[in-house]
């Protein structure tokens, strides 16, 4: 079978650079076909030379759109094969040309575009800044700003992929600099407030929400630029959502600024956006995934937060995931204890105990879920005290 595989490759090849179109366009024809079916022959393709004959072909989409588009076929599943074979595609200068076709006017060209530079921007970090470092975001942007107007939602497959391309572009370590986050913002905005949140305009939600998740994630001055987009009222309303993949990053979002500097924390809080986390951890109908997000904000919140009445929101709501966590743990630990204490909420908590407002709630925490910690710490400090009066 590979030795007729093989004979059938070396045709393609043949024809591919015959530079007779008819001949060309079967070519690119059989070959997508071959690439589409499973287990495909990509190696094979890569040995008999057809990368860059396909890469030239999608060149010319103006004269040739039919050819460009089953060449550009084959080159978004090669792209999104493994990282040496997507290599290959790449160092013989394909992202440049579907940057290139982002513009085109075809808009099954548009689609094949956006979604080859998700595939290859989604293949390491390196390979996602070459994406930006040849301007990919400017036209990517102006295709969601285009395909996210009300009129134009019947595209919604093309919005689709646009969205997760972007969420893509977003994620990794070290993020995106500075100056591309801010350009980001404004269509990661208006995308978060698309409407119905169902379906694939529900998708588009949860691409942007992740996005938002991956650039909060960072410095003050991220988190800054991200709360400047003016989200956080629309935060509270996601976290309310039904649809778990959209509340989860939405929660990450809320963690992450939690993080930041006391007025940005301040700011977030001005928001509203306690209550909707308590809620989340009292009702059952979310995953572990999303309580944990929560846990994570609260814990933060607690840590951070000065505000008497956010405090004991914060408070309430730890207080309620972990008498699940207590529900729960069976012969094991309590998951939620273990997670709060790692987050460093079981010394806040325990510093809280001479408040005036959360003390007797903070200590009540601290003996149902922490009791030998908190015994402990007593004892210690029982002899520390002592240790200084008998040296007094």
């Amino acid at each position: 079978m590979a030795i007729l595989w093989l004979k059938s490759m070396a045709v393609i090849a043949y024809y591919l650079s015959s530079g007779v179109y008819r001949f060309q366009f079967a070519a690119a024809v059989k070959l997508r076909f071959l690439l589409s079916i499973a287990d495909p022959p990509i190696d094979e393709v890569i040995e008999r030379g057809c990368v860059p004959r396909l890469v030239e072909l999608i060149g010319d989409h103006v004269s040739y759109p039919d050819l460009t588009f089953e060449a550009a076929q084959a080159l978004v599943i090669i792209t999104g094969a493994t990282l040496e074979q997507a290599k290959v595609v790449i160092e013989h200068g394909v992202v440049p040309k579907f940057v290139e076709l982002l513009a085109s006017e075809k808009h099954d060209l548009q689609k094949l575009a956006v979604q080859s530079l998700g595939s290859v921007s989604a293949q390491s970090i390196a390979c996602r800044d070459l994406v930006l470092g040849h301007g990919a975001l400017t036209p990517l942007l102006y295709l969601l700003e285009k395909y996210s107007e009300p009129s134009m939602l019947e595209c919604t497959i093309l919005l689709q992929i646009a969205s997760r391309t972007l969420a893509i572009l977003c994620y990794g370590s070290p993020p995106p600099p500075l100056d591309q986050v801010k350009s980001v913002l404004p269509t990661l905005r208006k995308l978060i407030h698309l409407h119905p949140t169902v379906g694939v305009l529900g998708n588009v939600v949860e691409d942007a929400c992740l996005a938002l998740s991956c650039l909060s994630n960072g410095t003050v001055e991220q988190i800054q630029v991200v709360i400047d987009a003016n989200i956080c009222e629309r935060l509270v309303i996601l976290q309310r959502h039904t649809q778990h993949e959209i509340v989860e990053p939405a929660v990450r979002i809320v963690g992450n600024i939690f993080r930041g500097s006391d007025s940005q924390i301040q700011k977030v809080i001005e928001a509203d956006i306690i209550p909707p986390l308590v809620n989340l951890l009292e009702d059952e109908n979310y995953e572990a995934e999303v309580k944990w997000e929560a846990v994570c904000a609260l814990s933060n919140a607690t840590l951070r937060g000065s505000n008497n009445r956010t405090l004991k929101m914060c408070l309430v709501g730890l207080k309620n995931i972990l008498k699940v966590g207590e529900a729960e743990k069976g012969d094991r630990v309590n998951l939620y204890a273990q997670i709060i204490k790692e987050l460093d909420g079981f010394w806040k908590i325990e510093n809280l105990k001479t408040s005036p407002d959360n003390g007797e709630m903070a200590t009540k925490i601290l003996r149902s879920y922490w009791k030998r910690e908190d015994d402990k710490y007593n004892e210690v400090n029982m002899k520390f005290a002592l240790l200084l009066y008998l040296y007094e």
